[in-house]
């Protein structure tokens, strides 16, 4: 997957998927359900949890998150058009922030034509790393993520 940009006023990660690795498919020439979903991981997980002693890091020695639910709704039209030449593009949106809370949604679209293919919508609660109770999202995160008026 290769990050591509992020655009603050909407809130928006892009990333690409330029070739498919032909491991993620079966004899059948279908990508398997693990390989599928794991297309729609969004670029702050990426970030966030493989570097966790930056600063601007959600996961420290203090605190954590979790995936509370997730939803991911794969149409007929991928297992139609993914194949290992295919270039996928995702778009990930971080819908909403509450005090311990974030929401995001993700769509992944065939990046020459422009076809749905799937979506994926995500809860995540930020916790105590020691009491793995809820406590509020750092304010740089917040920030970062305030929905522009």
């Amino acid at each position: 997957m290769r990050f591509i940009s992020f655009d603050a006023a909407k809130r928006t990660f892009k990333s690409v998927q330029e070739r498919l690795h032909h491991v993620q498919f079966n004899n059948s020439g279908y990508m398997d359900p693990y390989h599928a979903v794991t297309l729609f991981t969004p670029p702050w997980d990426l970030h966030l949890v493989a570097n966790p002693k930056t600063p601007d890091s959600l996961v420290t020695e203090e605190a954590t998150y979790f995936t509370r639910t997730k939803i991911w709704r794969i149409l007929p039209t991928f297992h139609k058009i993914v194949k290992p030449s295919t270039s996928l593009q995702s778009n990930h949106f971080l819908t909403s922030n509450g005090k311990t809370s974030f929401e995001s949604f993700a769509e992944l679209r065939d990046q020459r034509s422009g076809v749905l293919l799937g979506s994926n919508y995500e809860q995540d609660v930020y916790v105590s790393q020691s009491t793995r109770r809820p406590i509020k999202l750092p304010q740089w995160f917040v920030g970062l993520y305030q929905q522009q008026k």
